[in-house]
């Protein structure tokens, strides 16, 4: 699965299972009895300081960064963790928040029942997420933070504003909805935000590796909110799509690059991004109309500069006595 669009209703999504949280290791517990014992290793355990025994012994720990929760190894990726906060700031216009992403969950779902609005809670960043997002956001550059000023996107708002990290999202926005344990990061169009969740967390789909389908989660993320002015463009070229949700039937039609990509011609587009992206040569070989769209898309955000005037036009004024050679 990739994730859902919040904005309008979807099919099933495909299913995975949650990964668990991280138990207490051996090798940390071994390390801790032999430096303070048995006895007191049990009692540090069960008075739930977990998190405190493992900055001790050198093993991964939480800490506040910037006012999020992340999960690190060392003191260097807890600054590697506060740089990476900020210059997604400065660089994209992007605050990094959990707790928008939370609210704009709960929101988006608030005719679900509150017994599982209230599950849905902030949860700590890994450090490959955070890398993960940096990464994605890059491939989106010219249209994000001061750089969009001068892009073809100028004349409108930023599409994304915050990025949040939630334990889970809801499967439905009406009385049946109950948290969802596979969907890996969803986009809130009202709130400008998108959230990944603990399901991505070990996630791999098509680009071999976790960090991978990390960054290309958050690339299909973001594309639902940068790319969604180039939606109906997107439909009519593909041949495909008649409207968002109904399908053209035309045999001659190049299909979606992936089976999640027939959901609709929104998440068409999101796959087909996600694929120039992560993919390219895949997607230039399996779907090359799809490709050459995307590829016009991208290049075409950062205006060409102005060309140099052909043909007779008035000579500067120059000071008395100069010649133009």
């Amino acid at each position: 699965m990739i994730a859902r669009e919040n904005a309008e209703p979807e099919s099933e999504p495909d299913r995975r299972a949650a990964s668990p949280a991280p138990a207490p290791s051996g090798h940390a517990v071994l390390a801790l009895q032999r430096s303070v014992g048995n006895r007191a290793t049990t009692q540090l355990v069960q008075r739930g300081v977990w998190n405190d025994i493992r900055k001790l012994v050198g093993a991964s720990y939480e800490t506040t960064v910037a006012g999020e929760r992340i999960i690190v190894a060392s003191k260097a990726e807890e600054q590697e963790a506060a740089g990476i906060i900020k210059s997604i700031k400065d660089k994209y216009g992007i605050d990094i928040s959990s707790v928008r992403a939370v609210k704009a969950t709960v929101d988006t779902y608030a005719k679900a029942p509150k017994t599982e609005r209230d599950k849905v809670k902030t949860a700590p960043w890994l450090m490959r997420e955070l890398r993960a997002t940096e990464r994605a956001l890059k491939h989106y550059e010219r249209i994000l933070g001061a750089n969009r000023a001068l892009s073809t996107r100028a004349g409108d708002a930023q599409e994304v504003v915050d990025i949040g990290k939630g334990n889970f999202s809801i499967t439905q926005t009406n009385e049946k909805g109950v948290i969802d344990p596979d969907t890996l990061g969803e986009y809130y169009r009202s709130a400008k935000t998108f959230a990944i969740y603990t399901p991505g967390e070990n996630y791999v789909q098509d680009v071999g590796t976790v960090e991978k389908q990390l960054e290309a989660t958050i690339v299909h993320e973001i594309a639902h909110g940068v790319m969604y002015y180039a939606l109906p463009e997107f439909t009519t070229m593909s041949g495909y799509w008649l409207d968002n949700r109904t399908k053209s039937g035309a045999a001659d039609a190049e299909a979606p690059c992936t089976k999640y990509g027939q959901t609709s011609a929104s998440e068409d587009l999101s796959e087909t991004m996600r694929w120039y992206f992560m993919l390219p040569e895949r997607l230039k070989k399996d779907c090359p109309k799809r490709y050459a769209w995307a590829k016009a898309q991208a290049e075409g955000w950062t205006p060409a500069p102005p060309k140099p005037p052909v043909g007779d036009f008035n000579p500067p004024n120059l000071p008395e006595g100069v010649a133009i050679a």
